[in-house]
C-alpha cells in the first residue's frame, strides 16, 4: 500500500497539518520514491531474498526457495513501476538463478545489459548462468563482451580469470576463436585476432568429419572478414564473406561485406547483386541503401560514358 502523500504536494495546508502529516511520510521518502517508483517493491524483494538467504545458510532449501520466489514477485512489481531500471533485472535474475530457473535467469540479465551495456553486473550475471548450464564458450564470450565495454573492470577481470580453467574441457578450435574475441574486442589487436581466427579455421578443418562445425566455421570467416575489412583488404574480405556465403547463402553480414567490398574493387554488378539481396531482407538497412544508390549512380555515369 503506498502511503499517503502529504498536504504540500496536494494542496496548500497549516505549517502542523504539514508536520503531522511529513512525520507520517517524510518529503525525502516522497520524492525518493516519485523519482524511483519501484523502490518501495525493490526493498520488499530485498528483504524476501536475505531472508531467504539466511534459510538457505540455516538448511532450509524449501523454505528459501518460498522466499527467493517472494522475492521474484516484488521485483516484478517493480519493473512494472520502472520498466527500464537494470537494478530490478539484475536482482529477479539472480532469485531465478537462485530457484533453478536458468532460462528466466537468461533472460533478465540480457534485459540488464540492454538497459545498461556498461554495466559488468549484467555481464556476470548471464556469465553466472552459462555457466550452470555448463555453456562454457558462451559465459568466456559474455564476458569478453563485457570486457570490450568495460576493459579495466576488476570484476569483469577477475571472471575472466576464473573462467580459464574452463579452457581444458574444449576442443582446440573453440580455444583458439575465444583468443581471438578477446585480443579483437577487448585490446583492439587486429593482427593478433587474425592469427588465433586463421589458426582456428586451421584447427576446424582438421578435425572435419561428420561433426563438422559449420556454425563456427561461418563465425570464424565472418570474423576474418570483418578484421580484413578494418585493414582495407578487400579482396580477403571477398574470398572470406565468400566462403560464409557457400555455406549459408543469406547470410546478412557476409552479404553486406561481400557487396561493400565488390564495391570499393569495381566490380559493381556483382556488388549490386549482393547488396540487393541484403535489402530484400532489411530494406531499410541505410548502408545497403546508400551503397545502391551510390553504385546505380555510379554505373548511370559509367553507361553515360558510352
Amino acid at each position: 500500500m503506498v502511503p499517503s502523500i502529504p498536504c504540500v504536494i496536494q494542496s496548500p495546508c497549516s505549517r502542523d497539518t504539514f508536520l503531522a502529516s511529513s512525520k507520517q511520510f517524510p518529503v525525502q521518502q516522497y520524492i525518493r520514491i516519485m523519482s524511483n517508483p519501484g523502490a518501495e517493491f525493490k526493498a520488499k524483494g530485498n528483504a524476501a531474498y536475505s531472508a531467504g538467504a539466511q534459510l538457505a545458510r540455516n538448511g532450509d532449501a524449501d523454505g528459501a526457495k518460498v522466499k527467493y520466489q517472494e522475492a521474484v514477485e516484488h521485483y516484478s512489481k517493480a519493473i512494472e513501476k520502472e520498466p527500464y531500471n537494470e537494478k530490478y533485472y539484475s536482482n529477479r535474475s539472480l532469485m531465478y538463478l537462485n530457484l533453478e530457473k536458468l532460462d528466466e535467469a537468461e533472460l533478465d540479465a540480457d534485459r540488464v545489459i540492454w538497459c545498461k551495456k556498461d554495466w559488468f553486473r549484467g555481464y556476470t550475471r548471464k556469465a553466472d548462468v552459462q555457466e550452470k548450464k555448463k555453456d562454457y564458450i558462451g559465459c568466456m564470450t559474455t564476458i569478453i563482451r563485457g570486457l570490450g565495454k568495460l576493459p579495466d573492470d576488476a570484476k569483469l577481470k577477475e571472471y575472466y580469470g576464473k573462467y580459464q580453467k574452463y579452457m581444458p574441457k574444449l576442443e582446440s578450435y573453440k580455444v583458439s576463436k575465444l583468443h581471438g574475441n578477446y585480443e579483437f574486442t577487448v585490446t583492439g589487436n587486429r593482427e593478433f585476432a587474425m592469427e588465433h581466427y586463421k589458426k582456428a579455421l586451421e584447427e576446424l578443418d582438421l578435425k572435419g568429419g561428420d561433426e563438422y562445425d559449420a556454425k563456427t566455421y561461418i563465425s570464424l570467416n565472418n570474423n576474418l572478414a570483418e578484421c580484413y575489412k578494418q585493414i582495407e583488404n578487400h579482396k580477403m574480405v571477398v574470398h572470406h564473406a565468400s566462403e560464409v556465403l557457400h555455406v549459408d547463402p543469406k547470410n546478412f553480414k557476409a552479404l553486406l561485406r561481400r557487396g561493400l567490398s565488390y564495391e570499393y574493387i569495381h566490380k559493381l554488378d556483382k556488388a549490386l547483386k549482393d547488396i540487393r539481396q541484403v535489402l530484400l531482407m532489411d530494406p531499410t538497412n541505410k548502408v545497403a541503401n546508400a551503397a545502391q544508390h551510390r553504385i546505380q549512380q555510379f554505373a548511370n555515369q559509367r553507361d553515360d560514358m558510352h
